[in-house]
């Protein structure tokens, strides 16, 4: 699911290390907003370009609408020179646009782009926007929501929201940072709501950090009291789309032949949706909120991530197990605000209450019963259904299954050539990463993917790579990394041995050490979750002989743990590095940024501990 207009009205967003080289001249909203849910808004934007960075991408402007649920009208867009002269935009610069999105699946998309494309845009230049969207039919029964989210890396000058609404419509308010409430209205049967901000200058954002809705300032408002109320409008549609037709029966009978264990079925279900029915990000129906009907989904073979739920959750039920959707936030926010709208949530999971078990079928790379990083300790809004009401729960933790082990056997020879295999195994949350990331590699490319790699560690030599399939999510994904690699090592020595060959090395502590220490936080982020082991057997030869060992290692932090030990028995050295996170919760402040420094720096230092040899 994708946030609205309406459910989430961002000004610019920004994923740089600087502030944005744009100034937020004027950012205006106005809600008419009717007796049955439906609204009209009136926008007026004003955005001046400060550096020269910014002027490729602020040369244009998209809006975007839907074709059966809104009408969209341009007001007014003309580019302000620096030196004050106002220079419209043509009628013919002015372009509808199919979603970019939904390219690959035009049939289900009802989605457009306005595009409004600026003249003269130059540092100096205010371009300027107004335009009024209209919405005919609410996006969900019963609903309207809207929320103003100041962002705060653009220097703003001013920004408001106004909503009138008829007295007898009872809604739901809340805000930060940003002032104003209810004022006196100048139309008689109405109410009126009004919140102002601005004068605020940008601050530095940073990497990793939660996603500035859960700090910036805002004003929200709903018809919708709780989020159960939402799940409930919700199921109105999805309820309706699951529905057990026979095709569906039939469906769910084939993938399940010869499987009677009720787990098992719902396994290879799952698996069947997540590998069969491609992923298309688009938003459909009525403004995205209002899944496919299971037989259409079935028949297009593709949907987005409500659709790929409501087929999985039909074919649940035909099959007797009950399930139903989960409404989640995949970005960086672990707390639901505290008004009801829409863009609290833009992703759709299915939750199964007979294992207390969440499942994500969308991305195609995770399997049965895994969630990924970024869907863990998220609050989850459960549908609903005869079996049991609709309510938020959150969605499991980080667990110390969720780790990397690399592995590496290695041969040293007389002539300082080594030889040898890498082997990844991942575990829990950090195996869809890996999957994913090495899923569009064909047997064509692995050849140059393997030497990429090597030449990546700063070696020259020979590599194979060798990867399971990666959407066979009935089997672990395994990656086997060949290489040999000559004179790699001065022999003889003296000297210091590497403790990593062939591929870069993913299950390190050395990879959280640098997120760690790459800046002083300010911000809240996400506490850092995956586990590491770095594994390594190194066969010597006789001309080599080892003189110094590393001290065993063992670090402790109340974010974790880091040991290391290192032996040479049989003419072989032995090195094992294990990381394990056990953060107390999913959200670190940067009062914790300070402890996780103080962890990083430890290991860090002993990750350049040295192996000398002679």
């Amino acid at each position: 699911m994708r946030p609205t207009l309406t459910a989430l009205l961002c000004i610019l967003g920004s994923s740089t290390l600087h502030a944005a080289p744009v100034t937020v001249v004027r950012q205006h909203y106005v809600y008419e907003v009717s007796a049955d849910g439906t609204w009209t808004t009136e926008v007026d934007t004003a955005r001046r370009v400060d550096e020269q960075q910014a002027v490729a991408g602020m040369g244009q402007a998209p809006v975007q609408y839907s074709e059966s649920l809104q009408s969209l009208e341009i007001l007014e867009a003309y580019t302000t020179t620096k030196d004050g002269k106002r220079i419209d935009v043509p009628a013919d610069k002015i372009i509808t646009q199919q979603l970019p999105a939904s390219t690959g699946a035009p049939t289900f998309s009802d989605n457009k782009l306005r595009m409004v494309v600026f003249p003269q845009v130059e540092v100096g230049a205010t371009l300027n926007l107004r335009y009024r969207l209209k919405q005919l039919k609410p996006y969900l029964p019963g609903l309207f929501s809207a929320a103003l989210i100041v962002n705060p890396f653009t220097d703003t000058q001013a920004a408001s929201v106004i909503v009138r609404a008829p007295e007898k419509l009872k809604l739901h308010f809340s805000s930060r940072d940003m002032q104003g409430g209810e004022v006196k209205s100048a139309a008689a049967g109405k109410r009126e709501w009004r919140w102002t901000y601005g004068d605020a200058k940008a601050i530095l954002p940073e990497p990793g950090a939660l996603g500035f809705e859960t700090f910036s300032p805002y004003a929200a408002v709903s018809t919708f009291e709780t989020y159960p109320e939402l799940a409930e409008a919700y199921m109105i549609g999805a309820e309706a789309a699951a529905r057990v037709t026979p095709a569906v029966q039939k469906l769910a009978d084939e993938i399940t032949t010869g499987i009677t264990d009720k787990r098992a079925q719902a396994a290879a279900l799952y698996r069947w949706v997540s590998k069969e029915i491609r992923y298309v990000a688009i938003a459909m129906g009525a403004g995205g909120y209002v899944p496919h009907e299971a037989d259409t989904i079935i028949a297009a073979r593709y949907g987005d991530c409500k659709d790929k739920s409501t087929l999985l959750i039909a074919l649940l039920h035909a099959k007797g197990i009950d399930a139903m959707p989960a409404l989640i936030q995949a970005g960086a926010a672990f707390k639901l605000p505290d008004s009801v709208v829409l863009g609290a949530f833009n992703h759709a999971i299915t939750y199964l209450p007979e294992w207390n078990l969440f499942v994500d079928s969308t991305s195609g790379f995770t399997q049965f019963g895994v969630l990924t990083p970024n869907l863990q300790s998220k609050p989850a809004l459960l549908g609903g259904n005869k079996s049991m009401r609709a309510v938020v729960k959150t969605t499991p933790a980080a667990s110390a299954q969720d780790r990397v082990v690399q592995r590496t056997i290695v041969t040293l020879t007389a002539d300082g050539s080594v030889s040898g295999t890498n082997t990844v195994e991942t575990l829990g949350s950090a195996e869809p990463g890996l999957r994913a990331a090495m899923g569009g590699i064909t047997d064509a490319m692995r050849p140059t993917v393997a030497k990429s790699m090597l030449a990546s560690s700063g070696q020259t030599g020979e590599a194979t790579l060798k990867l399971s399939d990666a959407r066979d999510l009935a089997i672990p994904f395994s990656l086997v990394f060949e290489f040999k690699i000559p004179q790699r090592i001065n022999v003889p020595g003296p000297g210091a041995l590497a403790t990593s060959f062939g591929m870069p090395t993913m299950a390190s502590g050395q990879g959280f050490a640098s997120s760690m220490l790459q800046l002083e936080r300010k911000l809240d982020f996400p506490c850092p979750t995956s586990g590491a082991d770095e594994i390594l057997e190194l066969t010597l030869p006789a001309e080599v002989t080892i003189t110094t060992l590393p001290k065993a290692a063992s670090i402790e932090s109340p974010f974790g743990r880091f040991s290391a030990t290192y032996e040479v028995k049989d003419g072989r050295l032995r090195m094992n590095r294990r990381l394990d996170i056990t953060t107390p919760r999913a959200v670190c402040t940067a009062a914790d940024s300070v402890e996780l420094r103080k962890f990083a720096t430890a290991i860090s230092q002993q990750m350049r501990a040295q192996v000398l040899y002679q």
